[in-house]
């Protein structure tokens, strides 16, 4: 207690202290989210030179704007260095401030999207007091950039926390610890926009608990999480983690698609980095890098998936440690619960999205399309999305499929300026589809036939005698309120009775 006191304490005294949080609702950006490029550090007061392999920082320039924290008198070197190593400083953007470390990911900068579709920076206390020039990067980042700044007094770590893009975030059990007496779910829905802030206990019992070491958000539906062999000392606790996360519910309110990237001896794959349709694995280990990057490839097809290798990487610091994504501003935000596997034929497919155009020029209807095919196709066929009458929804239909089938499709949207993006970034959303016609509402045995023995089916699931299961309880909530009653018994009489 006396710790925490003094630590708070310590911030007053250097001048950053609590702001109004922003207006509501509030929406965090995702490291999987669009990137304008990522944040590194050069020479820091106490660590020297990038931190990352050159390899990486050629492509992390070629891939997105290279942004560089440095101290003031140091650009003219790191320019020679670049230059020297066929980086088009063009595509660089220098960020004059003394800082102490190059661990960009654990100090900031975090940006929201908040009530009045302002951009701004959510600030938390680092928990490192001995870093005050990396625990100010933020606020000096959203004046330079002409960005909100607001302070959440939250005391954190950015190494401990991730976001899925929408109402969720993920952390160990540590900031609940370093903010004794705080109402640190209050304070994340406040600031962050978390309605559903998912923690947990680090299984490898590190000193700093931060979850890059072993889970990681992909995508808004999928995380990837360390594996270890039965006979490892944290066997007990990695599956219990897994575990937890299979019993979570994302910001859909669907269950997560679960990975695994096996890592028998503390290696830290999972300490990767996302930028567009990027991903940056930290490798270099041995026998098992080539099975991490297959296992990152399976879970983002179509992704580029690549290893980089560094001395200085360790199992409690690595890749994703020290670097940090800074989202794309004018991009076209998509929004989009995926589809899941059918267990039945559908006569159509509906998919609904809608579109936020963060540069403020407005959503061009004419280029919101659905692309989609089934394995009998070569080519993707394009569906223009229309608006849903009173919503600000899009949607389309993909038709029923002639047999049984994987099916792939892919959003797109743009501005009025021509912007388009895509969801996802790269590759496609996967749903498997029964060929055939779909059953109609109210065949609740899937007979292709509406009549009595559809309605004794439903007595008996509404007295409890032969519940209805599967896709019969969908057929047979004829007014779709999500309860089997006697009002869907009298929907039913009327459609036999013609």
């Amino acid at each position: 207690m006396i710790a925490f006191i003094i630590f708070n304490l310590f911030f007053v005294v250097i001048g950053l202290s609590e702001t109004d949080p922003p207006p509501a609702p509030v929406n965090s950006f995702a490291e999987f989210d669009i990137s304008s490029g990522s944040l590194i550090s050069y020479n820091s007061y106490l660590t020297y030179g990038f931190g990352q392999p050159m390899s990486l920082i050629q492509d992390l320039a070629e891939d997105g704007i290279l942004y560089i924290l440095l101290p003031p008198n140091s650009q003219s070197n790191c320019e020679n260095i670049l230059e020297n190593n066929g980086i088009d400083l063009n595509n660089v953007e220098f960020l004059p401030f003394n800082h102490d470390t190059y661990w960009t990911k654990n100090f900031g900068p975090y940006f929201v999207l908040d009530g009045n579709n302002e951009i701004g920076i959510v600030d938390f206390h680092y928990d490192r007091p001995d870093r005050p020039n990396d625990n100010a990067i933020p606020f000096h980042l959203a004046e330079h950039w002409g960005y909100n700044y607001f302070d959440s007094d939250i005391v954190h770590n950015g190494g401990n926390l991730m976001f899925d893009g929408f109402v969720t975030a993920s952390s160990s059990l540590l900031p609940y610890s370093e903010n004794f007496g705080a109402d640190v779910d209050q304070l994340m829905l406040d600031y962050y926009g978390t309605d559903s802030y998912l923690t947990v206990d680090d299984p490898w019992g590190n000193y700093h608990e931060h979850i890059d070491c072993w889970a990681k958000f992909l995508s808004s539906e999928k995380i990837i999480i360390c594996q270890v062999p039965s006979t490892h000392p944290q066997y007990d606790e990695m599956e219990s983690v897994a575990e937890f996360y299979e019993n979570q519910l994302n910001s859909f309110n669907e269950q997560y698609q679960i990975f695994r990237v096996y890592t028998p001896n503390g290696e830290p794959y999972a300490n990767s980095y996302i930028l567009n349709d990027n991903v940056y694995v930290p490798t270099g280990f041995g026998q098992w890098d080539d099975e991490a990057l297959e296992v990152f490839r399976e879970a983002l097809p179509e992704y580029t998936v690549r290893g980089y290798s560094d001395y200085s990487y360790i199992a409690t610091d690595a890749l994703n440690c020290r670097v940090m994504n800074i989202p794309d501003f004018e991009a076209v935000r998509i929004i989009h619960n995926p589809l899941n596997d059918f267990p039945a034929p559908m006569d159509e497919y509906i998919v609904n999205a809608s579109f936020i155009d963060l540069s403020g020029n407005g959503i061009s209807n004419e280029s919101l399309n659905l692309y989609w095919k089934n394995q009998f196709m070569d080519d993707y066929e394009v569906l223009l999305l229309n608006q849903i009458e009173y919503s600000e929804e899009f949607s389309a239909i993909i038709p029923e499929q002639p047999g049984d089938t994987p099916v792939h499709y892919y959003l797109e949207g743009g501005n009025t300026l021509g912007r388009i993006d895509r969801l996802p970034i790269a590759g496609y959303f996967e749903f498997y589809a029964f060929g055939g016609p779909g059953f109609a509402n109210g065949d609740i045995n899937m007979d292709m036939v509406i009549n009595i023995n559809d309605i004794l089916l439903m007595v008996n699931h509404i007295l409890n005698i032969y519940p209805i299961s599967g896709y019969g309880l969908i057929l047979a909530d004829l007014n779709e309120d999500g309860t089997i009653n006697v009002f869907d018994i009298i929907q039913l009489v009327n459609i036999i009775m013609g």
